[in-house]
């Protein structure tokens, strides 16, 4: 970028600025030109954490877990092998279409079912 879109105390190498609302680090400043590097901090690092399970989640509330995790509310009944999800609303909407979608995706992924199915009622 131009040299000229940073700060005049702040054009050196290993200097953190604001450019367009975004932070990064000055790489290096070269006549008119300034090389930066938006990347966070982090990137290209490997982190290390120690986990401990404290609960393991089961049954139904594996179920109730992800519809939370997609922000739904909606009422799930599992059998063996299916699990049915009902959505009351008073009005269509894409966002909460959106949602679902990712919830039967990750259902699908995560839950022992072979089938989901969906049931939305609009009531005023």
């Amino acid at each position: 970028v131009p040299a000229s879109l940073l700060p005049a105390d702040r054009r050196e190498a290993g200097r953190t600025v604001s450019v367009a609302g975004r932070e990064c680090v000055i790489e290096s400043v070269d006549g008119e030109t300034a090389h930066l590097d938006y990347n966070h901090p982090l990137a290209g690092v490997t982190l290390e954490y120690e986990v401990t399970v404290e609960t393991l989640v089961t049954g139904d509330d594996r179920v109730d877990g992800l519809l939370a995790l997609h922000g739904l509310d909606a009422e799930a009944t599992a059998t063996d092998d299916q699990l049915a999800v009902s959505v009351v609303a008073t009005d269509p909407s894409p966002e909460r279409d959106r949602r679902l979608r990712a919830f039967v995706r990750d259902a699908k992924r995560l839950l022992p079912f072979d089938t989901v199915s969906l049931t939305e009622t609009y009531s005023s």
